[in-house]
């Protein structure tokens, strides 16, 4: 999500935003259908109905101007793509497993990508990216974060938050119900940078308060 600008005129950038989703079965269906119809239906698993009011269902001429998207998937990794053609703007997020390393990475990869044919129209970006939430280390976690993931809370840290471009996160100590106290050591971390400028890494922003 962030601020664009161009020719002047100020716009949200927020690319895969699921209120602003095509839905072409759905509101081609609307445009046919009557005001006193019971709207469009979608079969359940028990044999019912769910009813989709008109009003969540976007006109023609109002779909229109929402951004396409695309979704491919190969045998590691895996590509969206979304083309505003209001803003000209095109998005594309890969992810992929990271090659040849003796440990376990996962790679987001953001391009986007000024379309506009106005050569001459410069445009100017500010962009918050990354994932939302970040999981830490410490033992057995899988079915704690689920029961008791505001307890969880407790043990869980960031190092290396005052540098801001590579934090690195783990519990205190495992959090099993036992008489010793193990101490973790293991964390997970991340980084970011731009291509042409990988020695730098960007700041990230750990703590999610500051963001939503």
């Amino acid at each position: 999500v962030g601020w664009g600008k161009s020719d002047g005129e100020s716009f949200l950038v927020e690319p895969f935003d699921p209120a602003r989703t095509r839905f072409a079965q759905l509101y081609s269906s609307r445009n046919t259908q009557s005001s006193s119809s019971s709207s469009l239906k979608k079969n359940r698993k028990d044999g019912g109905k769910m009813k989709i009011p008109p009003s969540l269902v976007p006109g023609a001429e109002e779909a229109a101007n929402y951004p396409t998207r695309s979704m491919f998937i190969g045998s590691n990794e895996m590509q969206i793509r979304e083309v505003d053609s209001v803003h000209k703007i095109e998005t594309n997020v890969s992810y992929y497993t990271l090659p040849e390393e003796d440990f376990g990475a996962f790679v987001r990869r953001t391009t986007i990508a000024n379309i506009d044919d106005k050569s001459d129209r410069p445009l100017h970006l500010s962009i918050l990216d990354g994932l939302a939430r970040i999981q830490p280390v410490g033992g057995k976690l899988n079915y704690q974060l689920k029961t008791i993931g505001r307890t969880l809370e407790g043990w869980m840290g960031v190092d290396e938050a005052d540098h801001g471009t590579m934090p690195f996160f783990r519990m205190s100590t495992e959090p099993a119900d036992s008489a010793a106290v193990v101490v973790e050591e293991a964390g997970h971390f991340c980084l970011s940078y731009i291509e042409s400028d990988e020695k730098e890494f960007l700041p990230i922003v750990y703590d999610t308060s500051k963001v939503f």
